[in-house]
């Protein structure tokens, strides 16, 4: 048994039956469906990971066919690039805090004028 591999989730496709955790790691895009119909992320409402998508769209009042169509829709665009670092001027100070105090100086010089 090869203890190196990473679990990975797959779906052949999205059904009423599939959990809201699963498709989100499968197809990321489908969490801004999701939201748009009332997913939330709170820690109270954990529980969302693990109710499927026939639960989900019944409690948010839901047509089901056209809430897997426009899931299906959105998992097959392409996920967003990961946002890049920021870049540090090298000419200004590494400590954040430094940085920060220096910004809210030249913010109150520029009020002040």
């Amino acid at each position: 048994m090869d203890d190196s591999r990473v679990f990975t989730i797959e779906i052949d496709s999205i059904r009423a039956e599939t959990t809201i955790g699963d498709l989100i790691v499968a197809f990321p895009r489908t969490r801004d469906v999701l939201m748009k119909h009332g997913l939330r992320f709170d820690v109270e409402e954990a529980g969302y990971l693990y109710m499927t998508l026939n639960v989900f769209s019944a409690i948010h009042g839901l047509a089901l066919i056209s809430f897997l169509q426009e899931l299906d829709v959105a998992s097959k665009e392409m996920p967003l690039p990961p946002l890049a670092a920021p870049v540090r001027d090298k000419r200004n100070s590494s400590d954040p805090l430094v940085h920060s105090l220096k910004q809210e100086r030249n913010a109150s010089k520029f009020l002040r004028q």
